[in-house]
């Protein structure tokens, strides 16, 4: 008997400012849409104790204590979507909004590709590259 054709799962990074969340998909003509990035992160988000909203303050600068607040549960219709304009260099925060499932239909992502995201309140689509301290050898 031939092997069971496997169905390609691809890993994608959704960020806003520090945040990450890392979502296998299985992207495929049906699922290159908006509505299945969005329920897919939307639930991602919920089920880890929700949306930071203050989460680009760095306390160690400005000497703010962490927030205590608890995560903000989020529906669909608060996250809006985009995609780097150079996929080699998502950190320079140039974005392109996704607007309509158009835009996503000839792409081809590849594992740990880039989708950044805002909430309903956020001005701009922001992330920020991650920090692990000083590495020392």
């Amino acid at each position: 008997m031939p092997p069971k054709a496997r169905t390609p799962v691809t890993i994608l990074k959704f960020k806003r400012s520090r945040s990450t969340y890392s979502i296998p998909l299985i992207l495929d003509k049906k699922s290159l849409n908006q509505e299945t990035f969005i329920t897919a992160l939307t639930n991602a988000i919920n089920s880890t104790g929700g949306l930071r909203i203050v989460d680009n303050l760095d306390p160690e600068e400005e000497g703010i204590p962490p927030p205590e607040e608890e995560g903000v549960e989020v529906s669909a219709e608060d996250i809006s979507l985009a995609l780097p304009k150079d996929r080699n260099a998502p950190h320079e925060n140039n974005w392109f909004p996704v607007e309509e499932d158009k835009q996503l239909e000839d792409l081809v992502f590849n594992d740990y590709d880039y989708i950044a995201f805002k909430f309903a309140d956020d001005s701009g689509f922001h992330i920020e590259e991650s920090e692990f301290g000083d590495q020392q050898e």
